[in-house]
């Protein structure tokens, strides 16, 4: 069987993306394979690379078997584990993996667009007020305790969209003109998840970090966590590339996590944002592993740091931070891989391209902002014992 949609992306106009979508390019699926072909009219316009490492613009197909033939960076546009569940639930199987991407059209990470007609992408679904968040909740709470759910709510929490990566049970509302992710509470959550998350991105904003805004509600009796797209600004569009994406492996072993020569580690990561232009691309990673470290993050994957492209690439801001404790990273962290400990981290400065005075800086820093851990479980409301819990999971310099 061979499925096809045609890919739309914000348009580049003097320097920066606009609201305004055209034709990017053609995939193509079939058994698992494939094929990208860009646009004619988006190569020789003012069109990019929407991957400039493994879809660089030219001409020609382009093929993948990775992401069970979908290319990374357009598997980023398309739904996370729970919009995959929600999406079994009320569609039943799907016949393809792109699919995936035509149901979800507008609901993924970034501003890509897909449609099967050429001409024009198919409309994004209208999202969800603020106020449908207590009805949602609910909903989403019935589906992880694997209790039937009518199809009319079923379908509302459906349109509420999916995004961001993870399993855990989300939504997406519009409030005052800007996009939020409401993140809920898991049935078997042994601590208050959406409290810890919105305390561990303060923590990692003293650490010198880039977090989104974010904001805890109490809504059905259990804790929510309200946290601002970043991929979605008020005006113009950003191009979103997950690190998952750039890398594009199928299979990490072990080698694949240990410096100098593992392609998934920080260190190799900064290696590669340098090579497509990401600015700080070293002292930015760097910092953001010391503090996953420290927090305790040990679900620190790839899939949880990205790349923003709106005329340049850069940085897209920290997400997905919270303390759960262990003593092995994701991600590979220095000589001895996985390990979470700084002193594994120092092990592999050079790649970062740091001064070891540099590092040290960004050390110094990280652990200053540590001292208030405390204080901010405690701002947040966690109860002690949840307090006492949390502490215990970090990792203090």
């Amino acid at each position: 069987m061979t499925s096809e949609l045609y890919v739309f992306a914000p348009a580049l106009e003097n320097g920066s993306l606009t609201a305004s979508h055209l034709l990017c390019g053609r995939l193509r699926w079939s058994d698992g394979v494939g094929q990208f072909t860009y646009a004619r009219s988006w190569r020789e316009g003012n069109g990019y690379a929407l991957d400039p490492l493994n879809l660089p613009l030219r001409e020609g197909e382009q093929s993948t078997q990775i992401n069970d033939g979908v290319h990374g960076v357009l598997a980023d546009a398309g739904p996370d584990s729970w919009g995959r569940r929600l999406l079994e639930l009320e569609r039943g199987s799907l016949r393809s993996p792109l699919d995936l991407l035509r149901l979800s059209n507008g609901t993924g990470t970034g501003s890509l667009l897909f449609s099967q007609s050429r001409t024009r992408p198919a409309p994004p679904r209208a999202l969800l007020p603020m106020a449908d968040l207590a009805e949602l909740e609910q909903v989403a709470h019935q589906v992880m305790l694997g209790e039937p759910v009518a199809a009319v709510p079923l379908q509302r929490i459906f349109d509420a969209g999916s995004s961001l990566g993870g399993a855990r049970p989300k939504a997406i509302v519009r409030d005052a003109g800007r996009e939020w992710i409401a993140k809920f509470q898991k049935p078997d959550d042994d601590i208050d998840i959406p409290r810890l998350e919105s305390a561990c991105l303060n923590l990692a904003r003293r650490a010198g970090l880039d977090v989104p805004d974010h904001r805890v509600l109490d809504i059905n009796g259990r804790s929510l966590l309200l946290v601002a797209r970043f991929d979605r600004p008020a005006e113009g569009s950003v191009h979103y590339l997950s690190l998952h994406a750039l890398l594009s492996m199928n299979r990490i072993g072990p080698q694949d996590v240990r410096a100098p020569l593992g392609r998934v580690t920080y260190g190799n990561l900064a290696a590669l944002c340098r090579q497509i232009g990401v600015s700080d691309a070293g002292a930015v990673l760097y910092r953001r592993m010391l503090v996953n470290i420290v927090i305790g993050n040990t679900d620190d994957h790839l899939r949880n740091h990205g790349l923003l492209f709106d005329g340049r690439w850069q940085h897209a801001p920290s997400f997905d931070i919270v303390a759960l404790g262990g003593d092995r990273q994701a991600v590979g962290v220095g000589t001895e891989g996985r390990l979470a400990t700084i002193e594994n981290a120092r092990s592999d400065v050079a790649r970062f391209g740091l001064s070891e005075a540099a590092a040290r800086g960004i050390e110094t820093e990280v652990a200053d902002a540590m001292q208030s851990a405390q204080a901010e479980f405690d701002a947040a409301g966690l109860s002690a014992a949840d307090v006492t819990r949390a502490l215990g999971r970090m990792h203090w310099v």
